[in-house]
């Protein structure tokens, strides 16, 4: 008698991606076995989403570069069944929401998972908003069931993004960096309901940077370096290995430009931004309520809170892309009458998933970070020659100066969010404003990230640093603002207060 040979689910034969001029995968074989469940890993730029879009058949391999095989529900199929028998959350799918304008609430993003579509075609009936409701419950996240993806947090549409995709029960479901953003109360759940999910029958594919996000429940893991799978086979064996490199694998230092070159011009004013009483309501709800806050320049502020505490719009409104209701005020650089938007945010250099999202133009790199010079979505001036050499020094410093001809969508999400870094930081702005800019970057360019950040902080730039993770701030942060629920829980010197992460509610 014969044991039966279960074929893989999925298997990918000698496959090699091009994009552009670079090769983002190459020689790639691998199979997802019934009942495994894995883990990818490898730094901002390895090929982990290209892996994942391949597997689902969102991208093809280069002609006569290898082929993929899918055999799903016991029977072979092609790209469109393995489209609709696997689902994938990642970031550039969240990002095609705020491009795309799509103005979904959170129980209809759900219902979307419901029915196996990507938008909404016909009204919800009232049966599959009740069932959405009751999702959306199960995580913390009733309180988004009317809100507009495109209004809530990053990690708020995450986590809806999460259940859209649980909801839709997909024989395999695809996370790529899925968790980040997410604060740890909320991957907590994610990590149980997909753990519940997998225990069902679903299959788990798990793509990350860092391999403490990995659940107990992954089987199996590879390790991808620039587009190879160079190590893969059971979880322990795999990431043994990869922890041992890991111990070798050295911090890019900080070169290029010196700190004191990227103070700002100009006059000190009085303050850079100061709240008074700000208090912002969406459908009858408050997002921030009765909010005094003043960054003096020189200080270096952490804002801190979970996913859904205000800090988003607090971001909103420190960028007049909000405004608070009539009875609160914000004023900008010293001033207290009417202001000039325009000018309030040419002086303030920001770095945020949004505006991520936002840069639709697929240009060279260097041409991202030269925009950073106009303040503008693309590049619509010429930048002068001391620009232009400013520019590659910032992406020098970043560490992406080997990219500079490279269009942008070419380029990983984390390598992406450095650029935007450089770009920030091109026009020497008054204040430095990072909206959770260790998402989506590996440990390694992480701890480079902070290393250049910590050496703003000696040049005693003025900045915002928000997170949703206090170990992730830099050395040299002054002030700490802790928002809990839209209110202020705490907010001060570090120096009176104490460690922020022991200041969380």
């Amino acid at each position: 008698m014969h044991t039966a040979i279960k074929q893989p689910l999925v298997r990918l034969v000698d496959v090699s991606v091009r994009t552009g001029q670079t090769m983002a995968l190459e020689h790639v074989d691998w199979a997802l076995a019934p009942n495994e469940h894995w883990a990818i890993v490898g730094r901002n730029g390895a090929g982990k989403t290209t892996f994942m879009r391949v597997a689902r058949a969102e991208q093809h391999p280069a002609q006569g570069m290898g082929h993929v095989e899918w055999v799903l529900d016991g029977q072979g199929g092609g790209p469109a069944e393995a489209r609709q028998a696997m689902l994938i959350v990642s970031a550039d799918d969240q990002d095609q929401y705020t491009r795309l304008g799509r103005e979904l609430c959170g129980t209809e993003v759900v219902v979307s998972g419901l029915r196996g579509t990507t938008d909404l075609f016909s009204p919800a009936t009232p049966e599959e908003l009740a069932t959405a409701r009751e999702l959306l419950a199960e995580f913390d996240a009733a309180h988004l069931a009317d809100t507009n993806l495109t209004a809530m947090s990053r990690g708020q549409a995450r986590l809806v993004l999460i259940i859209r995709a649980l909801a839709a029960r997909p024989r395999v479901l695809l996370l790529d960096e899925a968790l980040d953003g997410l604060d740890r109360h909320s991957a907590k759940r994610v990590n149980a309901a997909v753990e519940t999910a997998a225990t069902q029958g679903m299959q788990i594919v798990f793509c990350t940077h860092r391999k403490g996000e990995i659940p107990d429940f992954i089987t199996h893991a590879g390790i991808m370096e620039s587009g190879r799978l160079v190590r893969q086979g059971p979880r322990s064996v795999v990431l043994d290995e990869a922890r041992r490199a890991a111990e070798d694998e050295e911090v890019p230092q900080w070169n290029g430009c010196s700190a004191t070159d990227l103070a700002p011009h100009g006059e000190t004013p009085e303050f850079l931004v100061r709240m008074r009483n700000a208090t912002v309501l969406r459908a009858g709800r408050h997002i921030l309520s009765g909010v005094d806050w003043t960054i003096r320049p020189g200080e270096r502020w952490a804002v801190l809170g979970r996913n859904g505490a205000g800090k988003s719009t607090l971001v909103r409104l420190m960028t007049a892309e909000m405004r608070c209701m009539a009875n609160g005020r914000v004023d900008w650089f010293g001033a207290s009458g009417p202001t000039d938007i325009a000018a309030v945010r040419q002086r303030i250099g920001l770095v945020s998933p949004e505006l991520q999202a936002a840069y639709r133009y697929d240009v060279p790199a260097l041409e991202l970070v030269q925009s950073g010079f106009f303040h503008s979505i693309g590049l619509w001036c010429e930048p002068s020659p001391e620009e232009t050499a400013r520019a590659r020094s910032l992406m020098n410093l970043v560490g992406m100066a080997a990219f500079e001809n490279r269009h942008i969508r070419s380029l990983s999400y984390g390598q992406l969010r450095r650029l935007l870094i450089a770009r920030a930081l091109a026009p020497r702005p008054d204040l430095l404003l990072l909206d959770e800019p260790c998402t989506g970057l590996d440990a390694v360019s992480r701890a480079s990230f902070l290393r250049t950040t910590s050496l703003l902080c000696e040049a005693e730039m003025s900045m915002v640093f928000i997170s949703h993770a206090p170990e992730e701030l830099p050395d040299g942060m002054t002030h700490v603002l802790v928002l809990d629920e839209g209110r202020i829980h705490c907010c001060g010197r570090i120096d009176d207060l104490g460690s922020p992460a022991s200041l969380l509610p």
